[in-house]
C-alpha cells in the first residue's frame, strides 16, 4: 500500500450510517505485491480487501456473510485450499459472487471443468487487460448465472 493511502477494513465499512455502500472486491494471492497492484488498479472501481491464502479469504467471506462483489484469486497458493478449491467453495456457498481465477502458469488447463462464469486470467498482466476482464466477468455472471463448465 502506497503512503498516505488507506485501506478501510471489512468491520468498518459496513458500520458507517448513511454512507453510500462501496462495491466490495476480495484480492487472494500469496504475493503481497500482486495484491497490491491489483488493488491499485481496481483502486475507485471496488473497496479492495485483500487475504494471503484460501483460509484467510474464507474467514472474510464468512464474516461478510458473502456481502462481496467480486474474488479474484489466484490458483497456486500455499495451504489446505488452492485458488481453485476456493473458487468451488465461494459458488457452493455464495453462488452470486462472481469469481476471477488467475494464474502465472497461463494453461487454459488449469481451470478445465470449472463453470464458465469463472473469468480466467493469466499473469502477468496489463491494467487495461486486468480491468476488461473484471467487467466480463461480472458482466458474465449477472447476464447469463452461468453454471454450465468449461470443456
Amino acid at each position: 500500500m502506497s503512503a498516505g493511502k488507506k485501506r478501510v477494513s471489512f468491520t468498518s465499512v459496513f458500520h458507517c450510517p448513511g454512507c453510500q455502500m462501496p462495491r466490495l472486491c476480495l484480492v487472494v494471492d500469496d504475493e503481497p505485491a500482486v495484491r497490491g497492484v491489483v488493488g491499485a488498479v481496481l483502486d475507485g472501481e471496488f473497496q479492495v480487501l485483500e487475504a494471503e491464502n484460501a483460509g484467510q479469504a474464507m474467514s472474510i467471506i464468512e464474516n461478510l456473510a458473502g456481502g462481496l462483489d467480486l474474488v479474484i484469486t489466484d490458483v497456486v497458493m500455499p495451504g489446505e485450499m488452492n485458488g481453485i478449491d476456493l473458487a468451488l467453495a465461494v459458488r457452493q456457498a455464495y453462488p452470486g459472487i462472481p469469481v476471477m481465477l488467475t494464474s502465472g502458469y497461463a494453461d487454459q488447463q488449469v481451470v478445465q471443468g470449472l463453470p464458465v462464469s469463472f473469468g480466467f486470467l493469466p499473469k502477468p498482466f496489463a491494467r487495461q487487460t486486468l480491468l476488461d476482464a473484471v467487467r466480463e466477468v461480472m458482466g458474465r455472471k449477472r447476464a447469463t448465472g452461468a453454471q454450465s463448465r468449461v470443456e
